[in-house]
């Protein structure tokens, strides 16, 4: 899926934006209730770290500077996401996991689509100079 259109190209890079601040922000203030809602064990300087790295990422995300960077930033910390998320996974707490897999990889396709998007744009730019 590639975003073609600029205008749709900025909404998206400022819609993952803000979900990264909100997540991350998330992270940062409640990593205990995110544990539990998981079923996970508490892992709350880890979530905790993934929440500063959400923050960083939105915030560079919404700066508008090199959004590329960024996107492949979440792309990277989506990996770590869903490798924490199946390092976790086990037969008590599987009805909570793969729904929470599905969203992380549903998240990952975006930022994907906005990585790939912004590097392909950011090539056609250089190629009309």
């Amino acid at each position: 899926m590639m975003v073609r259109d600029g205008e749709n190209l900025q909404q998206l890079t400022r819609g993952l934006g803000w979900f990264s601040l909100a997540l991350g922000v998330t992270e940062l203030l409640a990593p205990s209730t995110l544990n539990r809602a998981l079923g996970a064990r508490p892992h709350d300087g880890l979530v905790r770290s993934y929440g500063l790295r959400e923050v960083i990422a939105g915030l560079g995300l919404l700066s508008n500077r090199n959004p590329s960077a960024w996107a492949w930033a979440r792309v990277a910390g989506d990996a770590v996401d869903l490798a924490s998320l199946l390092s976790a996974l086990s037969r008590r707490n599987r009805d909570r996991i793969v729904p929470a897999l599905l969203a992380v990889g549903a998240v990952t396709a975006l930022d994907f689509a906005l990585a790939t998007s912004v590097a392909q744009s950011r090539a056609d730019e250089l190629r009309q100079e």
